[in-house]
């Protein structure tokens, strides 16, 4: 039997602050529009394809400053040279293929389609860990109450949750949490994002938030972007240093992005009605919405990477753990996240964890 960590995510209970039987997002008026995308983007409908199964061509977009221009760019199979005409291509072997757009003097990303025979034997899959981005506030009843479904999961369900909390306008606000807020324009509390793909807002009657949907969120995961790699760490602590490795084993080619952030179990104060306030966003060591993997991943394989922050001497480094999840570019869907894990610090997680 393979040995594996258990990521358990259980938080205090809140002591409601309202005494209302529904309990709508709070609300925050500083809006600020969403970035404008700048560069020309090449996305595919599928990054896999299974020969013998799969019957529909793989069609291609390109977008340039936001605006669809698939029909007047030219996008070519940079594996071979050719040029892919009417934005379509059916594979007719098995193997990686590269593809890349250009246009107005502007070429794209490189975006890599990985082709295998449906005589292949499939490969053990790997755990799926759900990435939980909660955007909160400390005296927030609403968040309170979607804290109090999430407590209600089964361990079974629950134990498939990596949680960032991002604290907004209050004392466990940081500008990385900040600037993410303002990317995805939150003025509504609470708004979970999963994996950041798809997100819900508030709770009670017309919120998203239900505990339902938030057990939902595992079979949907594993059902349209089926993970593809697996996360091991191991974390050391040097003097005020927290470093952490993280080894990822991928099982297909692909454009992918990974990023890492240290979150804190923070002791609540009184007035606040909390013991605890769980996975609270603490510093990032990249961008919360990933680096890019470079050189891109033509192959199954292990790639190991090195991150480290310096503990606030505030920090209880017994409470502290690194967030690591990685991205794959789905195509025309973008890069969601495809798998996540969580890693006490000065701990580790030395065997990758298989679904059952």
């Amino acid at each position: 039997m393979k040995r594996h960590f258990k990521f358990f995510t259980l938080a205090a209970s809140f002591v409601a602050m309202l005494s209302l039987a529904v309990l709508p997002a709070c609300n925050n008026n500083e809006d600020d529009p969403e970035p404008t995308p700048t560069s020309l983007v090449l996305s595919a409908s599928t990054t896999t394809y299974v020969l013998g199964e799969d019957t529909a061509p793989i069609t291609f977009t390109a977008t340039f400053e936001g605006s669809d221009v698939t029909a007047s760019a030219q996008i070519s199979n940079t594996s071979d040279g050719t040029q892919v005409e009417n934005a379509s291509w059916t594979p007719s072997s098995v193997g990686s293929f590269t593809f890349q757009a250009s246009y107005d003097g502007e070429v794209s990303n490189v975006v890599t389609i990985t082709v295998r025979d449906q005589s292949e034997p499939s490969t053990e899959t790997f755990y799926r860990y759900i990435l939980l981005t909660k955007f909160t506030y400390t005296t927030c009843p609403a968040c309170a109450e979607a804290q109090r479904l999430f407590n209600q999961l089964s361990t079974e369900d629950a134990e498939h949750y990596v949680v960032v909390a991002v604290h907004n306008v209050d004392r466990l606000t940081i500008s990385e949490g900040t600037q993410l807020g303002k990317t995805f324009n939150i003025s509504s509390y609470p708004t979970w994002y999963y994996n950041f793909y798809n997100s819900m807002i508030g709770v009670g009657a017309g919120g998203g938030i239900t505990q339902a949907g938030i057990s939902n969120q595992i079979s949907r995961a594993e059902r349209m972007f089926p993970t593809v790699l697996g996360i091991i760490a191991e974390s050391t602590v040097e003097g005020t240093t927290a470093k952490v490795s993280a080894t990822v084993k991928f099982q297909e080619a692909g454009d992918y992005k990974i990023a890492c952030v240290l979150t804190e179990n923070v002791p609540g104060v009184s007035s606040e009605n909390l013991s605890t306030f769980q996975h609270v966003l603490r510093a990032t060591q990249t961008d919360m919405l990933g680096e890019t993997i470079t050189p891109a991943v033509s192959e199954p394989g292990e790639r190991t990477f090195d991150f480290s922050v310096e503990l606030n001497s505030e920090w209880n480094k017994d409470e502290c753990s690194f967030a690591i999840y990685v991205f794959k570019n789905e195509g025309e869907n973008g890069y969601i996240v495809n798998n996540a894990l969580a890693c006490p610090v000065g701990g580790a997680i030395t065997e990758y964890r298989y679904a059952e």
